[in-house]
């Protein structure tokens, strides 16, 4: 009994974990802004190949709305202008992306 509940609080540790990481973004130079982005997909999702793609897409949103905060730019010149430049999954359920903007003069106001 005591096994299980060591092994149900690491899941839960480890769970917490990927849940607390953030979108971060940072400029490359004042052209170019990259965001990097975590998407999750819903647990009860049991199609490994549609929980990858609902990952990756929560990623792509998570970091399109990082860079509206940033820069309050419509969303369609966000869609524009930005790319994914690397993806990578976690584990099944979470993606990580590094989604990129380039434009001139992306500098903060």
């Amino acid at each position: 009994m005591i096994k299980y509940i060591f092994i149900f609080l690491l899941l839960l540790i480890s769970c917490k974990e990927i849940e607390t990481r953030e979108t971060k973004g940072y400029y490359i130079d004042e052209n170019h802004y990259e965001v990097i982005a975590f998407g999750r997909a819903p647990e009860e999702v049991k199609n490994p190949v549609k929980a990858r793609n609902m990952a990756r897409e929560a990623a792509l949103i998570e970091a399109q709305k990082k860079v509206n905060e940033e820069f309050n730019v419509p969303v369609e010149k966000i869609v524009n202008s930005g790319l994914i430049k690397k993806s990578e999954f976690v584990d099944e359920n979470t993606c990580r992306i590094v989604y990129a903007v380039n434009a001139a003069a992306l500098k903060k106001e």
